[in-house]
């Protein structure tokens, strides 16, 4: 039995890291993204490139800031 809570708590604490660490990468390439945008014009031309639809800028904004 104490195998067995051993083991949940593992996997608990396991999945909050996954979370966490899925979190700050967000909205560090977040940040990343919005200073790209002011400074170099990325978010005309990815809202050109998406045909000005909102929700799909933001994942460009996301890929360009994880490729610099």
């Amino acid at each position: 039995m104490i195998i067995v809570v051993v083991v949940v708590v593992v996997v608990v604490v396991v999945v909050v890291v996954i979370v966490v660490v899925v979190v700050v990468i967000v909205v560090v390439a977040a940040v990343v993204a919005k200073n790209i945008g002011q400074r170099g014009g990325v978010v005309s031309a990815s809202d050109s490139r998406s045909g000005g639809r909102g929700f799909d800028s933001r994942p460009c904004h996301v890929a360009i800031a994880l490729g610099k």
